[in-house]
């Protein structure tokens, strides 16, 4: 009751639109605060001069609008955040909101604030704690001047950039789900790029935080600005003559010497305030300039072991290929296909699927987690998979069967038309699919299909060509056929219009069952080792998972009751695409068969629903015909008892009234039950379907 009063429609989900939206405007107002604002605020507000602090641009009304909007924009933050859910630690959405606002008043509301109140609340502030008795109580901050103190309050602003690397990860998880922005973060010069912006962005705020370092002195003469010089024009003057960009490019400068432990030792720290915040520099910068560095060089190092993974791939064909003697166009043509397959392989991690399998079986694993686990394995598509569904049409489907299964599985890319399996080879995988659409190919017949081979046309068309030439016409049509017969695509004499000219065709393969997504194909010659029975091609592009025939054998030793329903579900669905192939007495084209296929389908659940309808009504007037039999009983009964009663009419004058009142009170039974039966029939006409 508690959790339904404060549940609110107006918590916004990770997956609104608008938070989405809101999202990526913080993450903008962040960005400028951690830039633009900080450089404005250390180089602008605090502009060194030989005379003194000389603040630049303060009046300026353009700087002040967008002040205002970005001030506006963060208190409206300051409030959103009440209806904005959060993850708990078991990853599970919080929309309740008294959770939200406990978690965010206990932290992040504070901090918030803090960056956003006014000037004129900070200077309160800072008057109420250092100068309780008027401007001579400053103590110890006297040296710094009213004015910077006052100014200085404004880096309170900087607390958000807190929550600025929230508001990535966020925003990374919200485009995580888009493919080319993933392949656009998996490039290496991409993900280089990012890296050196971190670095730039880290060096930025120290610079400015160095650069206010040595406007808090009294005299800027003795800090580092008015110790450098700059050559400008031939002319070597101080940097205190420089305007704010070549300020902030020498503090960068200095910083990035110190974050790559170079140290040229043309600047350097002298007062006390400087060389603390040095040597704080100097312990963030090794850490800093260590993990970027770090994570660079695991960038160059993982292409390198894509590029020496596809390498070996390579290295392994080119050996079979010279110990084979394989042409070389075909090899150079299977070498490319191998280069392709081997750089979009999503299974270039390896790991040891014994430990793994110790990992689900024991105790290191909650059960929380394991009973969630298969919702979320290949985004909850393998646990809709027809090969797990048909278990649990059965038996009861134990949470740890997909978690084993995903173990062993395997994810692999086809594109268009291209041969899953060809018709009398060794089975070695069965295949569940993901996305795109798989279909068994097999030669129309008029008297239905045969499955075949399917054939590369270049090289038969090669080999038919080379045959003709070297062999008489009779004898090289009969070598021609009996060197392909076992190939799917048909030969056929074609003659061309004059009649002397005469070549060999090639029949293309039709689809004849097809397999999408949440479907399996490929399991009954895994189940009886036998050869492919058919032939399988991808006739939309998409993806499967592989599962190897040795690792379905453990699976079926693991769960025996499973391995009987996938045995006897694999014999149904031999029967279904022999059914199938029955039907394949012309050729037709992929999206053809689909809108036949779904005709088939549709007419077979009309037929199935009008015969369910029709047992329904067949059973209504099965009962009306049983009434009526044991009315027309009633009444023949009654109308003998009448007749035996009127034979006894001649009797005394008292037994003849005492009878004749029965029999009228029998007719007044009958007549009631005549309109009792008229209704009960008119009722069943009206209640009838009409087919």
């Amino acid at each position: 009751k508690d959790a339904s009063l404060w549940n609110s429609r107006f918590v916004l989900r990770r997956t609104n639109p608008i938070r989405e939206a809101w999202n990526a405007l913080l993450f903008i107002l962040l960005a400028y605060v951690g830039t633009v604002y900080l450089y404005r605020f250390a180089f602008l507000s605090f502009h060194m001069k030989p005379d003194g602090i000389s603040p630049i641009g303060e009046d300026d009304p353009v700087w002040k609008a967008i002040d205002i909007v970005v001030e506006v924009l963060f208190w409206c933050d300051l409030f959103l955040n009440f209806f904005l859910s959060y993850d708990d630690p078991l990853g599970r959405e919080v929309v309740n909101c008294k959770l939200i606002c406990k978690k965010y008043m206990k932290a992040m509301f504070w901090v918030n604030l803090l960056a956003c109140l006014p000037e004129a609340a900070v200077r309160f502030i800072i008057e109420a704690i250092f100068m309780p008795g008027g401007e001579g109580g400053l103590g110890r901050f006297s040296n710094l001047g009213v004015a910077r103190v006052y100014r200085l309050q404004r880096i309170s602003r900087l607390a958000r950039l807190v929550r600025l690397t929230r508001i990535m990860r966020i925003l990374a998880a919200t485009f995580s789900s888009s493919a080319h922005w993933e392949w656009f973060q998996s490039l290496r010069g991409v993900r280089i790029v990012n890296f050196i912006v971190g670095l730039i962005w880290s060096c930025h705020l120290l610079a400015c935080g160095y650069y206010l370092v040595a406007a808090l002195h009294e005299d800027v003469e003795v800090t580092w600005v008015g110790r450098h010089t700059m050559v400008v024009e031939t002319v070597r003057k101080s940097l205190l003559y420089q305007g704010p960009f070549e300020q902030w490019l020498v503090a960068m400068y200095f910083v990035l010497t110190v974050f790559t432990t170079v140290g040229f030792g043309d600047i350097s720290a002298e007062t006390e305030a400087e060389i603390i915040y040095v040597v704080f520099t100097m312990i963030l910068g090794a850490i800093v300039h260590s993990i970027i560095i770090s994570e660079v060089i695991q960038v160059v190092t993982s292409t390198d072991r894509t590029q020496e993974y596809i390498d070996k791939q390579l290295h392994l064909f080119d050996a079979y290929a010279i110990h084979t003697d394989l042409d070389p166009q075909a090899a150079k043509k299977m070498k490319n296909q191998i280069m392709w397959q081997a750089r979009n392989s999503k299974n270039k991690q390896s790991f040891d699927k014994e430990e793994m399998k110790q990992l689900l079986l024991g105790k290191t694993m909650p059960s929380g987690i394991v009973s969630a686990l298969p919702a979320i394995l290949y985004r909850g598509k393998l646990a809709r998979n027809m090969f797990i569904g048909c278990c649990g049409s059965l038996y009861v489907v134990p949470n740890r069967l997909p978690s084993l299964l995903a173990i062993h599985l395997t994810a692999v890319d086809y594109l268009n038309d291209e041969i899953v399996f060809q018709m009398h080879d060794f089975a070695y995988n069965l295949f569940l699919v993901l996305s795109g659409t798989f279909a068994f190919v097999g030669r129309p017949e008029p008297d239905g299909g045969e499955d075949g081979v399917a054939v590369d046309t270049d090289h038969h068309a090669q080999a038919v060509s080379s045959t003709c030439m070297t062999s008489p016409p009779m004898q090289s049509f009969a070598t021609t056929v009996s060197r392909i017969s076992t190939q799917t695509m048909r030969l056929t004499r074609v003659f061309g219009d004059s009649g002397g000219d005469e070549h060999l065709e090639l029949e293309p393969l039709c689809p004849y069952r097809f397999f999408g997504h949440s479907s399996y194909f490929g399991e009954l010659e895994c189940i009886s080792s036998a050869t492919r029975l058919a032939t399988a091609r991808c006739e939309q592009s998409g993806s499967v998972l592989v599962l190897r025939k040795c690792d379905y054998s453990e699976l079926v030793n693991e769960f025996p009751l499973f391995g009987d329903v996938w045995q006897v579900a694999a014999a149904r669905r031999e029967a279904m695409r022999l059914a199938a192939l029955k039907r394949l007495t012309h050729r037709q084209q992929f999206r053809t068969l689909a809108a036949l296929t779904i005709q088939r389908v549709y007419r077979t659940y009309r037929a199935c629903t009008f015969s369910r309808q029709r047992s329904n009504c067949e059973d209504l007037d099965g009962s009306a015909n049983r009434r009526r039999e044991s009315f027309m009983k009633a009444t023949f009964l009654a109308v003998h008892q009448s007749k035996d009663m009127r034979k006894h009419m001649a009797g005394p004058q008292s037994e003849n009234t005492r009878l004749c009142k029965e029999v009228q009170s029998l007719r007044a039974e009958l007549k009631d039950l005549r309109n009792f039966f008229r209704a009960f029939l008119r009722r069943q006409r009206s209640g009838r379907p009409r087919g």
